[in-house]
């Protein structure tokens, strides 16, 4: 069965990651409004909702009202705005009906959404999320509509058209599955730009124009692309520059998100479905289902979340050493290739527990390297990382063992130095120096002296 609100969540965080705006559409009465409310309280965010139909440009973008004294006009942001910046947790703004307003207020919710400001320039948070909905065609007064151009700006979702009614009643009146958060397991960004620019290469050679006759190609001089909303059951959307950035940009994001093959083709339909617009109907599934084949990637892309091992000891440990007066990072590859080819099941390994009993083997990656670490060695995975880094260690229960097991390394010296006025306590385990918790108790290594981080790393 399909979850209805499994694929939202993924959508919602597909669009966190890519920074691509999606525009969601459906029948009335789908569930999309609770759907993600029920992701924002689960991901501890503010939701702000505009409905489009019951909004003004002016409830929109703010107001220009008179003060006494004053000669001029005044700005007043709107009170959805002043809501969402005043928030401490982040927030999601969820636009729906996009499509049944009035083209004026519909130029002021496309406005803010792409441009992320209100009326006098004051910018959304940057961690505030905008979602998007709308109706199709079918479901509205003829007036309605939403051109091609603002379309292309989008990815359209058409959420509910591989549905089976079975789906349906299942989502609805049964009880599917509580909808997760997906773990992001990030795959090489360099690998899979290449991957994505050869797929597309191969792409417009197959649907090449052989003949006079479009029909069925791809053919970038195409400019009609009118009917692409009105009185379609399904809204794609069209190759454009634009869209080609947007699909790798989703792409990757559905890849680390491992989201599966139905998502992805409709991420493929609502960027770049429709081709040049030169496809009879029944070409379009043929022609997404063969970008999905080619974008697919052929071979498994290097993964990076395979070090999380290695981002929780150069973390927590801040490895440092010195060698004629130069200081190097560890590179990310020769991290990635270390870990991934000793631990090739490191998935189901705690990332504690290879760290604490395979320390030695940590240790002579960095000794054998010629490349060494600093005490900010460890932001190249702390980086990479950063939306799980505080997961793992809560999991994991970093400190407490920490706690039991430095205590039992033989330290040659301890040193306290200072960096950006805080101090750090650093201790030497055959010749390398590790940065040592406050807490942790170490009897029997001798403080040596108290130096500034500038003056270390001129040693």
């Amino acid at each position: 069965m399909k979850n209805l609100q499994q694929e939202i969540f993924d959508l919602i965080s597909i669009s966190k990651m890519s920074k691509v705006p999606m525009l969601l559409f459906s029948n009335p009465g789908f569930g999309k409004t609770t759907a993600i409310q029920k992701y924002a309280t689960m991901n501890g965010c503010y939701l702000e909702t505009i409905i489009g139909s019951r909004f003004s440009p002016e409830d929109v973008l703010g107001y220009q009202v008179n003060e006494p004294g004053k000669e001029y006009l005044v700005h007043k942001n709107p009170p959805w705005y002043e809501r969402i910046i005043t928030q401490n947790e982040p927030s999601i703004l969820f636009i729906d009906e996009l499509s049944t307003c009035n083209e004026f207020t519909q130029g002021a919710l496309l406005s803010l959404i792409f441009d992320r400001k209100v009326g006098n320039g004051s910018p959304l948070p940057e961690d505030c999320l905008i979602i998007s909905a709308a109706n199709y065609s079918k479901n509205l007064s003829s007036f309605m509509n939403i051109l091609p151009p603002t379309l292309n700006r989008f990815c359209l979702i058409n959420l509910v058209e591989d549905f089976t009614n079975s789906d349906i009643l299942e989502n609805f009146l049964a009880q599917p599955e509580e909808p997760v958060i997906r773990e992001c397991k990030r795959i090489d960004r360099t690998s899979f730009d290449k991957m994505y620019l050869e797929a597309w290469y191969r792409i417009f050679n197959k649907y090449e124009a052989k003949s006079q006759n479009f029909v069925g190609t791809l053919n970038m001089n195409n400019t009609d692309f009118a009917n692409i909303y009105q009185g379609k059951d399904s809204v794609y959307n069209f190759i454009s520059g634009r869209s080609l950035c947007y699909l790798r940009e989703l792409l990757y994001a559905a890849f680390c998100l491992d989201v599966g093959e139905d998502l992805v083709k409709k991420i493929i339909s609502g960027t770049v479905g429709l081709g040049t617009n030169l496809f009879e109907d029944k070409q379009i599934n043929n022609f997404v289902n063969f970008c999905y084949s080619e974008f697919k990637p052929k071979t498994k892309l290097k993964p990076k979340e395979s070090i999380k091992s290695i981002l929780v000891a150069v973390t927590e440990f801040t490895v440092v050493k010195s060698s004629q007066s130069t200081q190097v990072k560890i590179s990310e590859d020769d991290l990635i290739s270390f870990i991934s080819n000793k631990y090739k099941d490191l998935d189901s390994i705690p990332p504690s527990k290879v760290f604490l009993e395979d320390m030695e083997s940590i240790y002579t990656l960095i000794n054998e390297s010629e490349l060494l670490s600093s005490l900010d060695s460890y932001k190249i995975l702390e980086d990479i990382f950063a939306t799980h880094f505080k997961q793992y260690c809560q999991t994991a229960n970093i400190k407490s063992k920490l706690n039991e097991f430095l205590p039992k390394l033989k330290f040659s010296e301890v040193r306290i130095v200072h960096k950006n006025n805080v101090a750090l306590r650093i201790a030497n385990y055959n010749g390398l120096w590790i940065e040592i918790p406050n807490d942790v108790v170490l009897s029997d290594a001798p403080l040596s002296k108290v130096v500034n981080i500038n003056d270390y790393e001129d040693e």
